[in-house]
């Protein structure tokens, strides 16, 4: 049974190889790399596990396989106390494998054809969550998930089905995921207009359609974030300095910080200032770093920041 205010998430899993050096490819060369991280990964994945760690009540609705890797990713979601519907596939797990250069950035190279998350069921879902509703807080969609057609369409019907339910729709787009896949574009336009809050970078932004009536979350990395309705800017919070290491997966701790603390009727300064300030601890960590709120408050402390505790 789900906790009280619940957030299912809709998006997609993965396990990720996250390489840290500087590469460059050399003919029959030896690339010995500084470092390297292992995890169960994903967009859906990395935000679940934020929430989970921030404290709030999450469930993972989306198909996981039934290879080894999925094994990993169950355990990993039950060790992070992140429920899940147990929706098996025997699809292959995706497989991503990033190299991180010497400030952060990553170069990835994305095995995802085919992949378990696309074998999502529309009937599966809606089963799922009317036996659930009085117990859900939103639906989070992730446009990680939207990589083929038959994904999208059932996406698509799901997302249609909770608005009807009158429960809060969260999405972020993922636009550099998407950009040149077919129809991406048009499916994450018709997901932006159902949802309540909209979120992502300025440049993913810019590619959708963003609906007047729904609060629209721009991250801006290491320069802040800001929040618009009606496209209209209405708060906006500065960058934290840090030494980033490792930038994988901010955006999703982003997205979780902000929800986890705007689910409660946090004023929508705080909202972002937490969620801002989650996202700059974690990339000062190699590979998805996931904070808890004690490892928050020392490191606003350490910046001088008193105010959103």
């Amino acid at each position: 049974m789900l906790k009280a205010h619940s957030v299912l998430v809709i998006g997609d899993n993965c396990f990720d190889i996250a390489v840290k050096g500087s590469l460059s490819f050399k003919e029959d060369g030896n690339f010995i790399p500084e470092s390297f991280h292992t995890t169960p990964a994903g967009t859906g994945i990395n935000f679940a596990v934020a929430f989970a760690r921030l404290g709030g009540a999450v469930k993972y609705v989306t198909p996981i396989s039934e290879d080894s890797f999925g094994t990993e990713i169950r355990r990993f979601l039950s060790k992070e106390n992140v429920s899940f519907a147990d929706f098996k596939t025997n699809k292959r797990t995706a497989i991503i494998i990033a190299f991180v250069g010497d400030e952060g950035e990553r170069t990835t190279f994305a095995l995802i054809k085919d992949s378990a998350y696309a074998d999502i069921k529309f009937e599966t879902f809606k089963k799922y969550f009317s036996k659930e509703k009085d117990l859900i807080a939103g639906v989070y969609i992730t446009g990680g998930i939207l990589t083929e057609q038959c994904v999208q369409e059932e996406v698509i019907k799901a997302v249609e089905f909770v608005r009807k339910s009158n429960i809060k729709v969260f999405f972020d787009p993922q636009v550099r995921i998407g950009r040149k896949i077919s129809h991406f574009i048009e499916v994450s336009n018709k997901i932006a207009k159902l949802s309540d809050v909209v979120l992502g970078n300025k440049e993913e932004l810019k590619c959708i359609d963003l609906p007047e009536d729904a609060l629209v979350v721009e991250k801006q990395g290491k320069s802040g974030a800001l929040i618009m309705k009606n496209k209209k800017e209405i708060d906006r919070v500065s960058g934290v300095k840090v030494n980033a290491v490792d930038t994988t997966g901010a955006g999703d701790v982003f997205n979780a910080a902000f929800l986890y603390t705007y689910l409660k009727n946090t004023a929508l300064t705080k909202a972002l200032e937490f969620a801002n300030l989650t996202a700059a601890f974690s990339v000062t960590k190699l590979g998805v770093y996931f904070p808890t709120v004690p490892e928050i408050k020392r490191f606003a402390l350490l910046n001088g920041i008193s105010t959103i505790f």
